[in-house]
C-alpha cells in the first residue's frame, strides 16, 4: 500500500507544479504520463521504496526552487528535511542531493547574498549527520557490495563510448523516460525519444514558439542541475563498480523525463495542429502496444533482484502435497509478493532464519517436523552470500538427503531434496500439483525430476535440449540431470524475456 500511494502521488503533485511553471496543459500532460507510466505502475506494486524516489525527487526540485526564489527559513528547513528523507529513502538520492547543494554552494560563491552561506552550512551539516547515522545502521556494508565490475582502466575509449551510447539509450531514455517503449512497443521508442528531446530543448533553450531573444529558456537551470549533474555524478561511481548508471537506479529521472515528453507535446500542439495530433497518436500508439503485456511487464529487474514470479510458478507446477518449501530470508518478502499475485497463497513454505539466528541443525529439524514421510524439500536459493543455504544444504546431506538442483532463473535458484527418490513415486504414477486459482487442476508425471514449465503466460517460446540433459528457455535454465553444474555469473542488468508456456509433454520435451 505505501508503494501505491507514493507513486500515485508522484502524478497529481507533477501535475500541479508543471502546470504552474510551464503552463496548464503541461502540466495535465505531465500527470497524466507519470499515471500510466509503466515504471510508475510496475514499482507501485512492489514491496520497496522505488516508487519513492520520483516523488521524493520531485518534491526535492520543488523545495529547492523555493531556496532559491525566496531562501526563507521555512524554505530551508522544507529542503533539509526533504533532503533527509530522501537520503534514507535510498542511498541513490544522494546524487540528486548532490547537485543540487552544489548548485547552491556554486551560486553563494559566484554571488554573495543570492544564497544564506550559514543556513547552507547547516543543510551540509544536516546532511553529514543524517549519513554518519545511516554508516552506523550498515550502509557502509551495503556500499561494500558492489553492484557491478570496476571498469577503471579496464576498457578502452572505443568500448567505453560504446557502452556510454548503449546505456544512454537502452536503460536511461527508454527504460525511463519514455512511458510506453517496452516489449513489441521498443520499435517506435525512437520517435518518442525526438519528441523528448524537443521537449528538453524548450527547457534548455531560449523559447521556441519567439524565437532566440538572448534569455536562457524556463527550465534551463532545472534540466542541468535537476537531469543532467545526477546522471553526471553517477557516471564515475560507474566506473568505480560502486553504483550503476541507469535502469531503477537512475528512478530520479522519471518526473523530468515525462515533463520533457508532455512540453514537446504541448508545444508541438500550439505551433502546429496537425503535428500536435501526430505527436499524440504516437504516444496513444505506444499505450495500446504497452496494453497486451502489462501483466507480465518486468523492467528486467525483479523484487528483490531475483526472477521470483517464474519461480513460483515453476515451483507450484512441481510440489506435491506433503512437500516442504523451505526459503531464505532475504527471498521470504517476493515469495510472499508473486505466491498471493499469482493465486497460490495455498502454497506451504517455511521461511528461513535471518543470517544471525541462523543455525543448520536447527533449520533441518524444522523442515523434518513440517515434512510428510518420505516427501521433498524445495528450497528456495536467492544468491544470498551469507552462505546460510550452503550450510543448510550441508546438514541435509548428512542427514541422508540428494539436493538436486531442478531450475535456474537469473538471480534465483531451485533445488529439491529427496531421502529415497524411489519410494517417493512409482512407475508411471501421478499425483496432483498445486495450480493457480480458477485453473483446472495440473497434474505432472512422477516418473522425472524435471519441473514443468509454468503455465497461463501470454507467449509461446521453443525449448531446446542439450546433450547434457539441459532445457534452456529465456526466463531460466531447468535440469535434468541430478548432478549439479557450473553456473555462469549472472549479468548485473538482465534484459526483458517473454513468459513461458507450459511444456505440452513430460520429460521428454526437454
Amino acid at each position: 500500500l505505501p508503494s501505491a500511494l507514493l507513486g500515485a502521488a508522484t502524478a497529481p503533485l507533477a501535475g500541479a507544479w508543471a502546470g504552474r511553471r510551464f503552463g496548464r496543459r503541461s502540466g495535465w500532460l505531465c500527470g497524466l504520463l507519470l499515471a500510466i507510466a509503466p515504471v510508475q505502475v510496475y514499482y507501485g506494486q512492489e514491496l520497496n521504496q522505488y516508487a519513492a524516489i520520483p516523488l521524493l525527487t520531485l518534491a526535492l526540485l520543488i523545495a529547492w526552487e523555493a531556496v532559491l526564489a525566496r531562501g526563507s527559513r521555512r524554505d530551508w528547513r522544507r529542503f533539509g528535511l526533504i533532503s533527509v528523507l530522501a537520503l534514507v529513502c535510498h542511498y541513490g538520492m544522494a546524487f540528486p542531493i548532490a547537485a543540487t547543494v552544489l548548485h547552491l554552494a556554486w551560486r553563494a560563491w559566484r554571488a554573495p547574498g543570492s544564497v544564506d552561506r550559514r543556513r547552507l552550512l547547516g543543510q551540509l551539516a544536516t546532511l553529514a549527520a543524517t549519513l554518519l547515522g545511516l554508516l552506523a545502521l550498515g550502509l557502509a556494508e551495503r556500499a561494500a557490495t558492489p553492484h557491478l565490475d570496476a571498469r577503471l582502466f579496464g576498457t578502452g575509449l572505443v568500448k567505453e563510448l560504446d557502452y556510454l551510447a548503449d546505456t544512454g539509450w537502452r536503460e536511461l531514455l527508454v527504460f525511463l523516460t519514455l512511458p510506453f517503449s517496452g516489449g513489441p512497443a521498443l520499435w517506435s521508442a525512437g520517435a518518442l525519444a525526438i519528441l523528448a528531446g524537443y521537449g528538453a530543448l524548450t527547457l534548455a533553450l531560449p523559447s521556441i514558439e519567439t524565437g532566440p531573444s538572448g534569455r536562457n529558456g524556463p527550465g534551463r537551470r532545472l534540466l542541468g542541475v535537476g537531469l543532467m549533474a545526477p546522471l553526471a555524478l553517477v557516471y564515475p561511481a560507474d566506473i568505480l563498480g560502486l553504483y550503476p548508471l541507469g535502469y531503477r537506479w537512475a528512478l530520479f529521472a522519471v518526473p523530468l523525463g515525462a515533463l520533457c515528453l508532455a512540453l514537446a507535446l504541448d508545444r508541438l500542439w500550439r505551433a502546429d495542429a496537425v503535428a500536435g495530433l501526430g505527436a499524440t497518436l504516437l504516444t496513444t500508439l505506444n499505450l495500446l502496444l504497452f496494453l497486451p503485456q502489462q501483466d507480465a511487464w518486468n523492467p528486467w529487474m525483479a523484487l528483490p533482484r531475483e526472477a521470483m514470479r517464474p519461480l513460483v510458478e515453476a515451483l507450484a507446477e512441481g510440489i506435491r502435497p506433503g512437500d516442504v518449501v523451505y526459503v531464505g530470508d532475504g527471498g521470504w518478502p517476493a515469495f510472499t509478493v508473486y505466491r498471493a499475485r499469482l493465486g497460490l497463497s495455498a502454497l506451504p513454505a517455511l521461511r528461513g532464519q535471518p543470517p544471525e539466528a541462523f543455525v543448520p541443525e536447527v533449520e533441518l529439524r524444522r523442515i523434518l517436523d513440517l515434512r510428510a514421510a518420505e516427501a521433498a524439500v524445495w528450497l528456495v536459493d536467492v544468491r544470498d552470500p551469507t552462505g546460510t543455504l550452503p550450510g543448510l544444504e550441508s546438514a541435509l546431506r548428512a542427514a541422508g538427503f540428494t539436493i538436486d538442483r531442478v531450475a535456474e532463473f537469473p538471480g534465483a535458484g531451485l533445488r529439491v531434496a529427496r531421502r529415497a527418490p524411489a519410494r517417493l513415486h512409482g512407475a508411471g504414477a501421478s499425483s496432483p500439483v498445486y495450480s493457480r486459482s480458477g485453473d483446472s487442476t495440473v497434474r505432472a508425471s512422477s516418473t522425472s525430476p524435471v519441473l514443468r514449465v509454468p503455465a497461463g503466460s501470454k507467449s509461446s517460446t521453443r525449448h531446446s535440449a542439450s546433450a547434457t540433459g539441459q532445457c534452456s528457455t529465456p526466463r531460466g535454465t531447468i535440469r535434468n540431470s541430478p548432478a549439479p553444474s557450473s553456473r555462469s555469473p549472472v549479468r548485473r542488468r538482465m534484459r526483458s524475456r517473454p513468459s513461458m508456456t507450459k511444456k505440452s509433454s513430460s520429460a521428454s520435451a526437454c
